[in-house]
């Protein structure tokens, strides 16, 4: 009898370790990520890494794809401010996103350099504003006589007209007008002052 249950009690311990020996360690989180894995966050961002490094992932492919996958898959640290979007987010139909001034040298009506900057946002405004009308209107300062500056001031508004008509916007939305020396916003004889007055303002007719 005491043969009979010693040669039961081996069996039982042979099958018991055979079948034990079939049984596959626990994974880790990091098990199977290579050192390429680590390259896949550049298209998704930081989201990437908690996601690879929590589910277990055993290639960078899958990583790589989920990304791609992603909205923000692809975007670059410029595309989340704006600033090289091709119509810039952060412009929109409010008034306080157009410019309303733009300055002359003095006794001249050609447009500046610093101008050329100004106009071309502002057309950019105009054409995503199609309703929008424009009044320009030409200052001078107060050096001169007042015939002249009325001149002066309607070339200056003239030559802003022509600039953006060049730069595609339809000239039906423009009217112009000239004030000379008689509207100056600075009184002051010094050049700082006659700076400021040799202006084109515009006038946003909605």
């Amino acid at each position: 009898m005491n043969k009979t249950f010693g040669l039961m009690a081996i069996g039982f311990a042979l099958v018991f370790g055979a079948g034990c020996a079939k049984k596959v360690p626990p994974v880790s989180g990091a098990s199977g990520m290579t050192s390429d894995s680590g390259d896949a966050s550049d298209g998704g961002g930081s989201s990437s890494d908690s996601m690879s490094s929590d589910s277990g992932m055993g290639s960078s492919d899958d990583v790589t794809s989920m990304n791609q996958d992603s909205p923000n898959s692809g975007m670059s640290d410029d595309s989340s401010s704006g600033a090289s979007n091709g119509m810039g987010s952060a412009m929109t139909g409010d008034p306080l996103d157009f410019a309303n001034t733009v300055y002359f040298d003095y006794d001249k009506a050609e447009v500046r350099s610093d101008a050329k900057t100004v106009l071309s946002e502002n057309a950019r405004w105009l054409a995503i504003n199609p309703n929008i009308k424009i009044q320009i209107e030409g200052h001078g300062d107060e050096r001169g006589t007042n015939e002249y500056n009325l001149a002066l001031g309607e070339r200056r508004a003239r030559s802003i007209l022509r600039y953006l008509v060049n730069l595609g916007i339809n000239e039906s939305r423009f009217s112009f007008i000239s004030y000379g020396e008689e509207r100056g916003v600075c009184m002051d004889p010094n050049e700082d002052c006659y700076q400021k007055n040799r202006r084109v303002h515009f006038l946003v007719n909605e």
